[in-house]
């Protein structure tokens, strides 16, 4: 197994035993491969690097798992698809 995969595998288990908030909503997806997370009832979407996408594309309905919330520096929530519940 390479080192990326059980880094991946331990921070899901890491997160599994954690309430880490989720919330579903519409991608809006940019040239680079960025996600933004449009979610009903929240005034600012939820970035997602394009590494913890999962194959989510622009239009589909996912659910996003927080993994850094807006910080001091005014940046945005960050998240990480967690499941792809409709494609466009």
């Amino acid at each position: 197994m390479s080192r990326k995969k059980s880094i991946a595998k331990r921070s899901a288990r890491q997160r599994a035993g954690k309430h880490v908030p989720a919330f579903t909503g519409s991608v809006r997806m940019t040239r680079e491969g960025f996600i933004f997370v449009e979610v009903e009832g929240r005034e600012e979407d939820i970035y997602v690097k394009a590494t913890k996408t999962r194959g989510a594309l622009h239009g589909d309905t996912v659910r996003v798992a927080l993994t850094k919330p807006k910080g001091a520096a005014g940046r945005r929530d960050e998240g990480e698809i967690v499941e792809i519940l409709e494609r466009s």
